[in-house]
This record gives C-alpha cells, sequence and structure tokens, in this order.
C-alpha cells in the first residue's frame, strides 16, 4: 500500500490512520480465525483427528498469534524500503522461528544454548498453547505461562 501510493491517496479522504490500521487488523484477524475454523474442521472430518480442548480457547491463541505476527508484520513494512526488501526479511523472520519453534520437528533435537534461546520466540509460545489445548485437552490456566509470553 505504501509502495502504491495507497497510503498517501487514504490520507486525502476523512479516515484517520488509526481506523485504516484497525481495518487492517480486524480483517486478517477475521480471515485468522476462518482459516483456523477450517483446519480443526479438515482434522476433525477428514481425518478423524480428536480436539480435546476447549476449541473457543484455541480460537482465541488464534487471534492471540495472529495479532503477533500482524504487529511483526507491520514492523518488517514500516522498515523495509520496498516490498523487493520486505520479503526476504519477513522470510528470515519467519522461516527461522518456524524451524527453531518446533513446527517442523521436535525441540528436542535442538543444542543447549540454543533450544534456550528458541523458548522465548513468539511462534513457539503459540505453537506450545495450540499443542497443549489441542492434544492434551488442558485450559487457560495451564496455558497461561504461554498466553502470557505471547502477550508479551
Amino acid at each position: 500500500m505504501k509502495q502504491k501510493g495507497i497510503i498517501r491517496r487514504l490520507q486525502a479522504t476523512p479516515l484517520k490512520a488509526g481506523d485504516i490500521m484497525f481495518a487492517q487488523v480486524v480483517t486478517r484477524i477475521i480471515v485468522a480465525l476462518i482459516v483456523t475454523l477450517i483446519l480443526i474442521a479438515v482434522g476433525v472430518f477428514l481425518f478423524d483427528v480428536n480436539f480435546k480442548g476447549n476449541i473457543l480457547l484455541g480460537l482465541l491463541i488464534s487471534v492471540m498469534g495472529a495479532g503477533v505476527f500482524l504487529s511483526m508484520g507491520f514492523a518488517i513494512a514500516g522498515i523495509a524500503k520496498t516490498e523487493e526488501s520486505a520479503s526476504p526479511i519477513a522470510n528470515i523472520v519467519t522461516l527461522s522461528q518456524m524451524f527453531l519453534s518446533g513446527i517442523f520437528f521436535s525441540r528436542d533435537v535442538i543444542p543447549g544454548v540454543v533450544k534456550h534461546i528458541t523458548d522465548y520466540l513468539p511462534l513457539t509460545f503459540l505453537a506450545d498453547s495450540l499443542r497443549n489445548v489441542a492434544i492434551q485437552g488442558q485450559g487457560v490456566s495451564d496455558v497461561w505461562p504461554q498466553l502470557l509470553g505471547l502477550a508479551v
């Protein structure tokens, strides 16, 4: 939007910058909720997955995760000068977290010092809390440390 001059044109309208950001965040969170519901439905109906926890808690955690990663995306978009430079920065941030947060493989195989660093990655908090709710059936009182980490 910045590169195409859309933001500059929107500034000429009576819309406030906060309203534009709010609309961007709300739309993306709604999409994240829909995608989460579709993934849960596919797992339950096609693969006979037993979602043991509270689905509403899972959706709440998904919204928190979407908010965290939207914030990262906005920060990257603000720092990057062009779309071409934003994409590699976003890939470095997201792919490194995917490999280090236990998404692709267990964090148990990560060497000691690096493993301790990965304990504080946002995706680690998100993945662990969703996994604990969906697979182990844990509630808010059990996953509050991960939710706090995600909020921070």
